[in-house]
């Protein structure tokens, strides 16, 4: 998932943007959209510590 090949293909199939920083967007991509200003961004290893409590609250959430 993190090849450039695939993250190539994802703006144009999930409307998300790449974080491999060699993959190179689509042309019509770039003419859509631009570039956040301040993206949001998480260490790995925070996701790693908080990953299954954040699932386990969105589940709880999704599924009320």
């Amino acid at each position: 998932m993190l090849s450039a090949q695939f993250q190539e293909d994802m703006p144009l199939q999930m409307f998300v943007f790449p974080v491999n920083p060699q993959a190179k967007a689509a042309g019509g991509v770039r003419q859509v959209r631009s570039d956040p200003q301040n993206p949001a961004t998480l260490p790995p290893g925070d996701i790693a510590k908080n990953r299954d409590t954040w699932i386990q609250a969105w589940t709880e959430t999704v599924l009320r």
